[in-house]
């Protein structure tokens, strides 16, 4: 079994005189690795998929990013705190927007009061 954390595999359907054939290579080295099949398109796509899945679920666990390499973890740190500091943009700008709506009510509530003196 292959324990290489960087194989990715690539799946294809080809034409044949006789119907479909679908593959399932490891992109690395080009192996092939599944194959088989099928009469229509539809049938040969479906095939293809699963045996994917199959060999991705036989696969041995991947560790998480953050174990694979610092980079990622820090760039999880940065998008998070670029987010945090988004949402507080946009509160600061609520609360700006809201204190203008206020601050405008309350002028025209003074013209409305003045024009009613004179």
């Amino acid at each position: 079994m292959n324990t290489d954390l960087d194989t990715t595999y690539d799946f294809d359907v080809v034409r044949h005189r006789s119907g479909w054939e679908w593959r399932v290579r490891a992109s690395s080295s080009g192996k092939l690795l599944m194959h088989g099949h099928a009469a229509q398109r539809v049938a040969a796509r479906y095939a293809g998929y699963r045996a994917l899945l199959l060999l991705l679920a036989a696969a041995p666990p991947r560790p998480k990013a953050a174990a694979i390499d610092p980079l990622f973890a820090r760039a999880d740190a940065a998008i998070a705190e670029a987010c945090r500091l988004r949402l507080e943009r946009q509160a600061a700008a609520q609360w700006v927007q809201a204190t203008r709506r206020a601050l405008a009510q309350s002028i025209r509530r003074a013209l409305v009061q003045r024009a009613a003196q004179i």
